[in-house]
């Protein structure tokens, strides 16, 4: 079949012409900037969207292998393949979408404002482009954000140096060690928002904070006497005089246009915040902590992401033993996870994978993880809690996704539900807050889930909080969008109905009651002798 040729246009290029053709809008392209009828908006377009997206994982793995393994691949979250830290996937799926329209049999109208996207998608044969939109503006734009980003936070990061550094002496000659994030729900006492109560259990174990934890978080924890933020391995001098010029900068003809075009979106975007400085900090302080602690093991959150193969890398090249505890969860979404994605294949992967569960390592091994390295460990953030908290009467319960952009959209949709007359609960991510205005149906909590009772059904994006419903029976529908993915977490053979902002009335109104899924079916109960047993 020939090509279809399709339209791309900027918004501003809109006109009367283009009323009544079928039309959609590349993420980036403001929505109210769209003059058309939303009724012409291409239909189905938010799961033809995330089927395009997983269609497109070995495209992304192919050139994350290529990206991780140039010089400084290893400060990208791009190149590492994080379906959550970048929009490389979600660019690449809209590269095949439109590229499968251009041989459909629907002419359509292709709106996109970002200048590297639209010259992504002219490149596509079957497409009639106009002038693309300036690039050279926002690229100069980014920089400058992006230096200036970069030497507020290497000031930030050399004073948090100097002022965590007293803390050292407490990790020293230990023969186990934790890496964690400074989580909220961590507590002075010992209990670990990720490792749960494995410090009170093995008091012989430290804990070390990661550097994405602000100083007085750092203090609050470190209280505890066997803490230490890594921020206190590092040289003051680094990152005054070395992170504000530390960008990601793909080098030579890595792959041809379409991509490369989104290649070079991809490190604009990172560029023009501190993350490669910030991922390089990681790196120097805790390869640094490696050399002054020297611990047997190391056990951390493990994603596969850029910083932790570098951990990996360091620990194996001085004789220490890397234990990647499985993140929450792993869904069909979750690209970072496997190994297709690391130029060095296993090299970079822990010298145990430690799962929660039997569902998840069966996810991991389909994700290409070698069986010898995977052991089930058990869950220590999801207890087997037998409350069912489902209430036919209750409110909708909508848990925030850490993605402000689609956090934005789950608001309109509780929006929506509150204009039914049904009431909606909205719950903010405690690491990333946003502002809500209530309205009569709808309410804002702090309260998480687990504390949540009589709810009738949840609505969310990302993250557990999904599996957590399926868990205590509560139905649970997943919101798809017309310009995000919300990254499905599910493990396999669990599903959950899906819907969109405009059928999501509907779709709560009628999905039915289920039983709680099986606990065991997924997790396990924490397996200390397996943990004494790694790090010791």
């Amino acid at each position: 079949m020939d090509p279809v040729s399709l339209e791309l246009v900027g918004s501003r290029s809109v006109t009367k012409a283009h009323i009544g053709l079928p039309w959609l809008a590349i993420t980036g392209t403001d929505p109210e900037s769209v003059k058309l009828d939303s009724a012409d908006q291409l239909p189905g377009l938010e799961g033809n969207l995330e089927a395009a997206f997983v269609a497109e994982r070995e495209t992304w793995w192919s050139l994350g292998r290529k990206l991780f393994a140039q010089p400084t691949g290893d400060v990208s979250h791009a190149a590492a393949c994080a379906s959550f830290g970048s929009d490389l996937g979600l660019m690449l799926a809209w590269v095949r979408l439109v590229s499968d329209l251009t041989v459909s049999e629907k002419n359509c109208v292709v709106i996109c404002d970002d200048p590297w996207v639209y010259r992504a998608l002219a490149a596509l044969p079957g497409i009639r482009a106009k002038t693309p939109p300036n690039m050279f503006v926002p690229e100069l734009r980014y920089c400058v954000r992006g230096f200036a980003a970069r030497l507020k936070n290497a000031i930030r990061l050399a004073w948090t140096s100097i002022k965590t550094h007293g803390f050292v002496s407490q990790v020293q000659n230990k023969k186990g060690a934790l890496i964690v994030y400074a989580h909220p729900q961590s507590r002075v006492d010992g209990f670990d928002a990720y490792f749960g109560d494995l410090l009170q259990v093995e008091p012989e174990l430290v804990r070390l904070l990661h550097t994405d934890g602000p100083l007085e978080r750092a203090n609050e924890l470190c209280a505890d006497g066997r803490s230490a933020s890594l921020h206190a391995f590092g040289n003051p001098f680094f990152a005054l005089f070395r992170l504000p010029f530390v960008r990601w900068r793909p080098v030579g003809l890595v792959t041809s246009a379409p991509h490369l075009w989104l290649i070079r979106r991809a490190a604009v975007l990172e560029n023009s915040g501190a993350g490669p400085a910030l991922n390089r900090w990681q790196l120097h302080c805790q390869d640094r902590w490696l050399d002054r602690a020297k611990p047997n093991a190391v056990a951390w959150p493990w994603e596969n992401f850029a910083w932790e193969r570098g951990l990996v890398r360091s620990a194996r090249s001085r004789g220490i033993r890397s234990i990647g505890y499985q993140h929450t969860v792993v869904g069909p979404h979750h690209f970072n996870y496997s190994p297709n994605g690391n130029p060095d294949n296993h090299e970079s992967l822990p010298d145990q994978i430690v799962c929660n569960g039997p569902a998840y390592r069966d996810d991991l091994l389909a994700f290409g993880n070698p069986i010898d390295r995977i052991v089930n460990g058990g869950a220590f953030r999801f207890k087997n809690s037998r409350q069912q908290r489902f209430d036919p009467k209750g409110p909708v319960f909508i848990p925030l996704s850490a993605n402000l952009k689609i956090a934005k959209q789950q608001i309109s949709a509780a929006r929506v539900i509150d204009r039914s007359g049904r009431k909606a609960l909205l719950k903010p991510h405690p690491m990333y807050p946003i502002g809500i205005t209530p309205e009569q149906n709808l309410e804002v909590t702090d309260v998480p889930f687990e504390r949540q009772e009589n709810i009738s059904v949840m609505l969310y994006t990302t993250g557990a909080s999904g599996l957590e419903g399926l868990l205590s029976g509560v139905p649970c529908v997943r919101l798809r969008l017309p310009d995000q993915i919300s990254i499905d977490v599910l493990p396999e053979g669990v599903a959950t109905p899906t819907t969109t902002i405009e059928t999501v009335v509907s779709t709560i109104s009628s999905v039915p009651m289920i039983e709680p899924l099986q606990w065991s079916n997924i997790y396990s109960s924490p397996d200390y002798d397996l943990w004494r047993q790694l790090l010791n």
